[in-house]
């Protein structure tokens, strides 16, 4: 697995072109609150033909203040679908899959917006993974945002 820092989305478009149609491309975003500010990561997973290692881009934002709770996870889906639909024209038959750092789990306070945000992303044409399911963002994003992983 090797890891690209601060993506662009031609870089990954042509590592996707180059690898085999039956691919897989993971999407996910996570952030944490820090001392009045928000930092964002945003993870693209390419996995070479769904069993033979991945490639991670992975980008960080910084939003300057603090957010409320359902605006910070609004902009997580955000970002996840504007990198979903930068890279769409280039996935062929490869599988695409957006996760959402979302839990269905009522107790969790995600949980209030994965209605809105499963049909929106859905809206737009792509599968869509929550928790547990949805490892991009609740693993990967969220190793890399609380700078386990540089």
């Amino acid at each position: 697995m090797k890891l690209v820092k601060d993506f662009d989305t031609e870089e990954m478009i042509d590592m996707i072109n180059k690898s085999s149609q039956d691919s897989s491309i993971y999407i996910g975003c996570d952030s944490q609150v820090i001392r009045g500010h928000c930092d964002f990561v945003t993870v693209v997973i390419l996995h070479f033909g769904s069993k033979h290692g991945a490639k991670i881009f992975y980008r960080k934002e910084k939003e300057t203040r603090r957010m409320a709770m359902r605006e910070r996870l609004w902009k997580e889906v955000e970002l996840d679908s504007v990198v979903a639909l930068a890279l769409v024209d280039h996935i062929g038959k490869r599988h695409l899959s957006v996760h959402l750092d979302l839990n269905p789990d009522k107790q969790h306070r995600s949980s209030s917006v994965i209605q809105e945000a499963v049909g929106y992303i859905r809206g737009l044409g792509f599968d869509v993974k929550t928790k547990p399911e949805a490892f991009a963002s609740s693993h990967a994003s969220d190793h890399i945002v609380k700078n386990k992983m540089r």
